[in-house]
């Protein structure tokens, strides 16, 4: 009888172990199939765009949009900025001092989405140039 009830707990306990590393559902669906993969990778690169079309337009209300009130800006070199306001006032100083015509531009090369959606972490690179196209920076 002892063997049997020990028998008896490993299964349950087996069991339980399987049941519990099952696929999460929502609604019928696993988590894989709700994340969007696709529509993170594009809402991403959007970001991006608007980001780079800020500086290029000399626009630091734009910029300083994309930074949480409390955000902290850490660029080397640089003294730490903290706050939205902060952010604003260093990149309007920025704009003053650059080229009428510099540019940027970002370029994913990689995107690692967590299963769940909740997480993603970007490679890539970005390039700036001077009004003559000369590359300032990679």
């Amino acid at each position: 009888m002892r063997k049997f009830k020990i028998i008896l707990l490993a299964f349950a306990s087996a069991s339980l172990l399987l049941i519990s590393c099952g696929k999460e559902e929502e609604n019928g669906a696993s988590i894989n199939e709700i994340v969007d993969k696709e529509a993170i990778r594009t809402e991403i690169k959007l970001l991006e765009t608007n980001f780079a079309e800020a500086i290029n337009n000399k626009n630091p209300a734009g910029l300083a949009d994309y930074y949480a009130e409390n955000a902290e800006s850490y660029l080397t070199g640089s003294e730490i900025l903290i706050g939205r306001k902060a952010i604003l006032e260093s990149t309007e100083a920025d704009f003053k001092t650059m080229e009428k015509d510099n540019r940027v531009e970002y370029t994913m090369t990689d995107l690692f989405i967590a299963s769940d959606g909740k997480q993603a972490v970007e490679m890539g690179s970005y390039r700036a140039t001077n009004s003559s196209g000369v590359l300032q920076r990679k």
